[in-house]
């Protein structure tokens, strides 16, 4: 069984397609050189559908398209890249023509199913009710199969099938998820960004759906991105609150009356990741400065990172976030202990008691509070 895989280089087209080869089918990649601004994602395509055992890719050049698919922020030089939708990142009816020159593909080599990389993601818009990319929704789809009825011999009769995620009644992250299972860490491979630079650009609306992907998939997210002075900002923002929070309880954030009110901030990590885990431990190392306990305090980034990361680890659902602030809270209240232990020799156990109830107040029951308003807004 023959199936022609429309193949972009980003996660979506790539993922899908290895799922259809472990269905048994061989796949012949199509590649399309649409006068694109990410030219390097034509080679990492055709890389990829190399190491993942499919047919030799095809290369068709289309590239005086974009002559034609003017004012587009992924073909016109002079259109800028946005950092959130605009109806401008739309490149009018482009599945269309990749499907037609796929089914083109596929009645001239026999294959019986054409498939693309679009998911439910690229369909759902609450603003107007019609789709973010119309050419992504499974009625063309459905549409273009009727088209081939009566557009190729024999007349009347089902030529192809046109599949995608959206289609099977999958997301971005669902499909992601899939894909992964098969591809592993050559997932990492693929490029999403709508920029043509050594790495991605972090930015883009595409940078930011891919970040979204993996976080809601639950995988680690290992793509290589440019550090924005946005992504430094919020870690500083996030750092210099934590530093007042804790100036501002100075009397209850540390010694064994300990509810660190700063650590709200905590409920940040399941949302925005890395920023807000370098901003909260930035935070702790500054914070500390003013310590009764001493120099010593001044370690406490160091369990103050690891619990954080254990929070960014277990982000998937909010079961599991709560999980992420116990572990979090149980790190840090013994290390606190420890340190009232050594300074001022106090009973472990108990200051780890005092310690640890603390704790639940301030990073389990306020950080999740504030994680629950906040994934309703970001």
């Amino acid at each position: 069984m023959k199936c022609i895989a429309i193949i972009s280089g980003g996660p979506d087209s790539i993922s899908y397609a290895a799922q259809w080869k472990e269905r048994g089918y061989e796949i012949y990649p199509i590649i399309f050189d649409y006068g694109q601004k990410a030219r390097k994602e034509i080679t990492i395509a055709a890389n990829l559908s190399r190491k993942l055992g499919f047919m030799e890719p095809v290369v068709v050049d289309i590239s005086s398209m974009s002559k034609i698919w003017r004012g587009t922020q992924l073909t016109d030089e002079s259109v800028k890249i946005e950092e959130e939708y605009r109806p401008s990142v739309v490149v009018p009816i482009r599945n269309v023509v990749f499907l037609a020159i796929a089914s083109a593909y596929a009645l001239t080599i026999g294959a019986g199913v054409v498939v693309y990389g679009a998911h439910l993601n690229d369909i759902s818009r609450t603003d107007t009710g019609e789709p973010l990319y119309p050419d992504c929704h499974p009625d063309t789809a459905i549409a273009f199969e009727n088209v081939l009825k009566v557009a190729h011999f024999p007349v009347g009769r089902n030529k192809l099938e046109i599949w995608s995620p959206a289609r099977e009644g999958l997301s971005k992250s669902d499909n992601l998820k899939k894909g992964y299972s098969i591809m592993k860490d050559l997932i990492y491979e693929t490029w999403s960004c709508y920029d043509n630079r050594e790495k991605h650009c972090g930015r883009c609306e595409s940078c930011i759906n891919r970040k979204r992907a993996f976080l809601e998939a639950g995988i680690p997210d290992r793509t290589l991105m440019r550090t924005s002075r946005r992504y430094v900002a919020t870690a500083g923002i996030i750092a210099a609150l934590y530093v007042v929070m804790v100036q501002a309880f100075h009397p209850i954030s540390f010694l064994q009356v300990n509810i660190r009110v700063a650590n709200v901030l905590l409920g940040l990590i399941p949302l925005i990741g890395w920023p807000a885990i370098l901003g909260i431990s930035t935070g702790v190392l500054i914070g500390n400065i003013t310590s009764p306990l001493g120099p010593i305090d001044l370690l406490s980034f160091i369990p103050t990172f690891a619990g954080c990361y254990a929070i960014y680890l277990l982000r998937r659902r909010a079961a599991l976030v709560v999980l992420g602030l116990l572990i979090y809270s149980f790190i840090i209240s013994a290390w606190v202990s420890f340190m009232l232990w050594y300074v001022l020799k106090l009973p472990y156990i108990l200051s780890f008691l005092y310690v640890l109830a603390g704790s639940l107040i301030s990073n389990v029951l306020l950080g999740f509070l504030l994680y629950k308003a906040l994934s309703k807004i970001l």
